[in-house]
């Protein structure tokens, strides 16, 4: 018999929606070669320049360089964009699919452990990010500092880098729904995680509350970091114990995370700020110092912690009222057995004497297997 040919894959027709969404990652990275190729051509490296390098750049003093914001900032967060587009894509192929075909998981559970292992890895890198940037500025011990001589105009290279790359991977959560086919039903939810992120890191950086923002950013990454590393455990692993033991560390950090940035935001906006205050018609050399801004900032920053409280509650009522549920109608079925059982049991004692003498009328043969199934009915409870 002749061996038939496999049949390969037809290929998408060029610029057609398949033919992007699997050659994304290579069109990206021939769109960022061009802006660095363009950096060596005298006539384009103004241009790409501000594209790749971070700009607003000051001299403070002899070899120190701080920078600071302004509207070209938007052109270094495009090319990051790209950045984190590949980078996406990259931990997925290599990384996450890998792992979920090994592991046989179902559909449901496969785009959950994708989604929870990009915002993981994410996660635990600006983790380690901030924390660096924590320790070498002294914000810890030395609680001041964050609102002392605000506006902090001068930032320093890795301050500014880590929140252009923080506002370039919220702003890539957008075209990466409809790169990586994602369903009506979770657009939604991703949606509005990453235009509510988007705005809170935007108006932080922009508004040049860097200092109070990386301590801010540092406790909410490190709860999110917690609660996705307690979803991929509860896929992963097949004992319920270590899954549970996962997601109450996840919860207990969770709202420890809560409450210290209500009360970090609370003395830095309420009371911090308050003694360099100016008027606001003063408003001006990025000074955003004023009463209604304060206010404003730290009424979004409390309410968007309140409705996390809210969800987080929500979704714990209801898992307890799903567990509830199943044991409830077990408790009432093993009831209605137990009940029925008695009332064999518990017979009155002439029922049990009429049937006896029911019996005793019968043959001899009919009353042996009369009380052979009976026997056996008892056994059998």
């Amino acid at each position: 018999m002749p061996v038939k040919p496999r049949k390969t894959p037809k290929k998408p027709p060029i610029l057609s929606h398949e033919f992007v969404i699997q050659n994304h990652a290579d069109i990206i990275s021939c769109v960022m070669v061009l802006f660095v190729f363009g950096i060596i051509v005298p006539i384009t490296s103004s241009v790409c320049y501000t594209f790749v390098a971070a700009q607003y750049a000051n001299e403070i003093a002899p070899r120190v360089v701080a920078y600071g914001t302004g509207v070209k900032d938007l052109c270094t967060i495009f090319f990051y964009t790209l950045v984190c587009i590949i980078l996406h894509a990259v931990l997925q192929e290599y990384v996450l699919d890998k792992i979920s075909k090994k592991l046989h998981l179902s559909k449901i559970k496969t785009s959950m452990f994708n989604e929870s292992g990009q915002l993981l890895v994410f996660c635990l890198i600006s983790i380690v990010w901030a924390g660096d940037l924590i320790i070498k500025d002294d914000l810890l011990l030395n609680i001041r500092t964050i609102w002392q001589d605000y506006p902090h105009l001068n930032m320093p290279f890795m301050l500014k880098f880590f929140f252009i790359i923080q506002i370039s991977y919220w702003i890539h959560c957008f075209p990466e729904l409809y790169l990586s086919k994602a369903k009506r039903e979770e657009i939604p939810a991703k949606v509005k995680l990453a235009t509510i992120n988007l705005i809170y890191v935007s108006a932080l950086y922009f508004l040049n509350f860097n200092r109070v923002g990386i301590l801010l950013m540092f406790l909410h990454y490190l709860s999110d970091g917690f609660y996705h590393f307690a979803i991929l455990f509860d896929i992963v692993d097949k004992e319920e114990k270590n899954s549970k033991i996962s997601s109450l560390v996840s919860d207990i950090v969770f709202a420890l995370s809560r409450i210290s940035t209500i009360v970090l935001s609370l003395v830095t906006f309420v009371f911090g700020l308050s003694s360099t205050e100016k008027p606001a018609e003063e408003v001006q050399d990025g000074d955003y110092n004023t009463l209604p801004i304060r206010l404003s900032a730290f009424g979004l920053i409390s309410a968007l912690q309140v409705y996390r409280f809210l969800f987080f509650f929500r979704n714990h009522v209801s898992q307890l009222k799903e567990i509830k549920l199943p044991i409830g109608s077990l408790l009432k079925q093993q009831q209605q057995q137990t009940s029925s059982e008695t009332e064999l049991e518990d017979e009155p004692k002439y029922t049990k004497r009429q049937n006896r003498k029911k019996e005793s009328h019968l043959p001899e043969v009919d009353q042996n297997l009369k009380r052979t199934t009976r026997s056996k009915k008892l056994k059998a409870k």
